[in-house]
């Protein structure tokens, strides 16, 4: 019982909240007493997972009212009749009007076996992927690239990347092709990967196939099995790679908590500020809040440079990073680069004097 509530919970994670037709916000629940499946949908994205369960059902429930009385409920059965679902628990019982199944939105992707080129990454890879760069899109109706995030496989590197105009966020991750694949450039928007993040699980395998219509994620583990079909935004991507540097003989390095700390005290004064490399790594930035100066340690200086930014969007990587200590790229009139492994974030300057 404890794996239905689960799966129904990620089914009905990608619900929509307020939806025109009830059937919108329904789930299709199809289980012939030894297994059953859970499948929502919503106008990006749709999931089907399987679970070994004794209920039999075949029909369409309101997925978030059954959600909240299952995830509180003790000892529950589940009885269909032919209007209405009851849900009897340990002390009362909640009766839900259904649908037929008939009359669940058509998900077509789940019809047949999935097709296209096929790799496999780490959960913990991909999540990982997804939480450095999640923050990067915004919600922009005239330019749908900035609400969106791509993912690029190339030479054997799976690469996921979100910019907007002011900031470039790529990380890497090195899969598991099951055969040798073409190059693949995939458009899924920030609401595809908020849910995909929902859904998938922290640890084991996940599933990557390339459909012409689609991404497929699939996965399987000792709870559940499941395949989430994902539609692509119909936009190109930019040419993100000619906006990161490649040459590295300008950085420092620095300790990563060193600098969240100082930013942290800086963010009290001031929203934009002034950083200084030489043989310490000076912050300094105000406002009519006060003043703000302090010097930090470099673990590896370089050629004395200053500049601005954004102090919101320089902090916010590097609360996504768990590396020990990161490299700084700086370069005059050039954008400030983070680098760590697999992982490369691009922060356009602010002109304006402080």
């Amino acid at each position: 019982m404890n794996n239905f509530v689960k799966a129904l919970k990620k089914a009905v994670s990608i619900i929509p909240r307020n939806v025109s037709y009830p059937t919108l916000g329904a789930v299709l629940l199809q289980g012939d007493g030894k297994s059953l499946n859970i499948v929502a949908t919503n106008d990006e994205m749709s999931i089907k997972t399987t679970v070994d369960c004794s209920f039999k059902l075949d029909c369409c429930a309101n997925g978030k009212l059954l959600c909240d009385f299952l995830q509180s409920a003790k000892d529950v059965k589940l009885e269909q009749g032919e209007q209405s679902l009851k849900i009897y628990s340990d002390n009362g019982e909640l009766e839900l009007p259904i649908f037929s199944s008939q009359d669940f939105p058509i998900v077509s992707a789940f019809d047949n076996e999935p097709t296209g080129d096929k790799i496999s990454v780490f959960a913990s890879d991909l999540k990982d992927a997804f939480k450095k760069v999640d923050f990067v899109p915004i919600r922009d109706w005239y330019d749908p690239f900035k609400a969106s995030v791509l993912l690029h496989y190339q030479d054997g590197l799976l690469r996921v990347v979100a910019s907007d105009d002011h900031r470039l966020a790529v990380a890497s991750i090195i899969p598991n092709a099951e055969e040798p694949i073409r190059y693949k450039r995939v458009l899924l928007s920030k609401t595809t990967i908020t849910g995909l993040e929902n859904i998938l699980p922290e640890q084991g395998e996940i599933g990557i196939q390339f459909s012409d219509n689609g991404l497929f994620f699939t996965y399987q583990n000792i709870e559940e099995e499941a395949i989430v079909f994902t539609r692509p935004v119909d936009k190109e991507f930019p040419n993100y790679e000619k906006i990161i540097p490649h040459s590295d003989t300008e950085y420092c390095e620095v300790l990563r908590e060193d600098l969240v700390q100082s930013l942290n005290r800086a963010s009290l004064v001031t929203d934009i500020i002034n950083i200084s490399a030489g043989d310490n790594l000076e912050i300094y930035g105000f406002s009519e809040k006060g003043k703000f100066k302090e010097a930090i340690p470099l673990l590896k200086n370089c050629s004395e440079v200053s500049i601005m930014c954004n102090l919101k969007y320089l902090l916010q990587p590097l609360n996504r990073i768990e590396d020990e200590t990161i490299k700084l790229l700086f370069k005059k009139d050039s954008p400030l680069t983070i680098r760590v492994k697999q992982y490369v974030y691009v922060l356009s300057l602010v002109e304006k004097e402080v």
